[in-house]
């Protein structure tokens, strides 16, 4: 997807708001919480993340466990990529996670949740990868050649639903709606409902802090969630956040983008903001080499779309 550089003028009809009117945030921050571990949002209770559900790793590739968060550390088991362990700890400095067969370095694993059977989904809806990874096939087998690799937090759209001889329900799906890119055969079992229902604000509000890679967001005064982040911001800015599509790609940057919203800011500004389920280097910063863009966990990102789409824009600031 090619974002249209908007105008000033254009910027200010479309968001319904004077320049002016554009300085964040829009209230009084009465008690700012001390800074948070920019690591914060892998632990229960953050933005997007359920409180009674344990948290797994996904593997990336193959990587090796150590007896202790350190490299030179022991090693106690080898990870075959795509394999799935329970996470029951995060190291005091934020890189390492603990499993039962050791220590893994936090950036070789996505975190996924673990897997609940969904509801039957309607044709022309939105589904959410819900299994560690999955595939879209070229027809209703699993032997069929795979079209198109899955992994849990991708979002597809769903055409039509077929029930195949031995029962197993598939949607045959697409990954951007009205564009034939990866359409073919999905298991039924593999997606649920996006996106979830967001939480009701009266006055919500996103601050981004770039030192600690932090998104911030607040109902008002009240401090109501917050997430790691992955961007490469240069500088500053006061915007708004609006929703542009489930799943979409974006010019010059790789991997299709679940829960794909964009900052419109003054002066033609537009960054894209995401998940991102092809890695995990939420908590750092991006370098100047890269675009402009905010990525974020699949789970923040579905909270933020949901939120955002329900209320058609929210106020940003990055600071």
């Amino acid at each position: 997807m090619v974002f249209n550089r908007l105008s000033r003028r254009t910027f200010l009809k479309r968001s319904g708001i004077a320049a002016a009117a554009i300085a964040m945030p829009p209230f009084q921050i009465t008690a700012e919480p001390a800074p948070a571990h920019p690591n914060a949002a892998i632990l229960r209770g953050t933005l997007g993340l359920p409180t009674d559900t344990p948290l797994f790793g996904r593997a990336f590739a193959t990587h090796t466990a150590h007896a202790a968060p350190s490299t030179t550390a022991p090693l106690t088991e080898t990870l075959p990529a795509d394999s799935v362990h329970a996470i029951s700890a995060l190291s005091e400095d934020g890189a390492w996670y603990r499993l039962p067969v050791g220590y893994v370095q936090r950036d070789r694993l996505q975190l996924i949740l673990p897997y609940t059977p969904p509801p039957a989904l309607t044709e022309g809806t939105y589904g959410e990868v819900i299994a560690p990874f999955s595939a879209i096939r070229q027809y209703c087998a699993t032997a069929a050649p795979i079209l198109e690799r899955l992994y849990f937090g991708m979002v597809v759209i769903v055409h039509e639903t077929l029930i195949d001889d031995y029962g197993m329900r598939w949607y045959s799906v697409s990954l951007v709606a009205g564009s034939p890119a990866g359409y073919g055969w999905l298991p039924a079992a593999h997606l649920a409902p996006y996106p979830l229902a967001g939480t009701a604000l009266a006055q919500p509000a996103a601050i981004i802090d770039r030192a600690q890679a932090r998104l911030t967001l607040y109902d008002g005064g009240r401090k109501i969630g917050e997430a790691a982040t992955y961007s490469w911001l240069s500088a500053p800015l006061e915007g708004i956040l609006r929703v542009v599509a489930p799943s979409g790609v974006v010019s010059g940057i790789s991997y299709f983008r679940p829960s794909l919203m964009i900052v419109e800011g003054a002066g033609s500004l537009s960054i894209p903001v995401s998940g991102a389920y092809w890695h995990n280097r939420f908590g750092e910063r991006g370098t100047s080499l890269e675009r402009e863009r905010i990525e974020l966990s699949t789970f923040a990102a579905r909270a933020l779309y949901a939120l955002v789409d329900g209320r058609g824009e929210l106020p940003i600031s990055v600071r």
